[in-house]
């Protein structure tokens, strides 16, 4: 079986649809108590590690096939989509308010920075690195590029998607019922087959009035896959030319509304 490790994980999200896929977990990190608190209780299986993972010797992790992780640095990535500007609270985390007081650290420090992904490869020479995170970084983070080409020389072929999770899924896999952009960043190891990561999701098609397997395609003049998937960048379009938009799922498609003494319909 496969083995991964989570870096800077949150509540197991990433780490569901890994298992889903096949995957055993064998640790999971974050520096916040109430993140590894929450993983641990989904996935008890797993080893736990609450540490500071910038101070934490990458030699003392256990080595894995596959390195899952989702940095972000503060630098590189606004809160609330204010362009241009930078802060000191992550982008999503200001919910998790309402359900109690968030210790400082658990907000400015959610995420540790993409330097550690390279200090991990470095020492255990995974045979595919997994980074998610928000698009904007790739145009936002002045040192992007640079961190990329550090893991090109640790002679990793890179791969970048650019989706949103409503356009991701497959046989057995339903799409999330939500638009989540996100930009997904493979590295895989030389020597070994590179992944199809080409993102088919299906649309109508008005022109054949049948439903296709929709193509992401980008706008003249575009430098790099990069983008938000739901903005004005990059389009879907099939075979025959026409311009069919996916299907998304609406979100009360995911409740179990058995119990409920309300209902919904899609």
């Amino acid at each position: 079986m496969v083995t991964f490790k989570s870096l800077f994980c949150g509540a197991g999200g990433d780490a569901q649809g890994l298992t889903e896929a096949g995957f055993e977990l064998v640790l999971a990190a974050n520096h916040w108590p109430r993140a590894i608190e929450t993983h641990a209780a989904n996935f008890p299986a797993a080893e736990h590690l609450c540490a500071d993972i910038n101070n934490t010797d990458m030699r003392r992790l256990p080595t894995t096939d596959v390195l899952w992780a989702s940095p972000i640095c503060t630098e590189g990535t606004p809160a609330g989509g204010n362009a241009g500007k930078r802060s000191t609270r992550m982008d999503g985390q200001l919910p998790i308010e309402a359900f109690g007081h968030i210790e400082q650290a658990g907000f400015e420090r959610t995420r540790a920075t993409f330097h550690d992904v390279i200090r991990a490869t470095e020492i255990h020479g995974y045979k595919v690195v997994l980074v998610e995170n928000v698009p904007d970084v790739a145009w936002r983070w002045e040192l992007f590029d640079w961190w990329c080409q550090g893991m090109i020389r640790l002679r990793y072929r890179m791969q970048i998607v650019c989706a949103t999770s409503a356009h991701l899924g497959g046989d057995g896999n339903e799409p999330a019922a939500q638009w989540r952009d996100r930009l997904y960043l493979c590295f895989t190891r030389d020597g070994i087959p590179e992944p199809d990561l080409t993102v088919n999701p299906p649309a109508w098609c008005h022109k054949c009035e049948a439903d296709v397997d929709a193509v992401q395609t980008w706008k003249p003049g575009t430098m790099r896959i990069l983008g938000h998937p739901t903005g004005p960048n990059p389009v879907s379009a099939s075979a025959t030319g026409a311009n069919p938009w996916p299907t998304p799922r609406c979100s009360a498609s995911r409740p179990d509304w058995r119990n409920s003494r309300s209902s919904a319909r899609c």
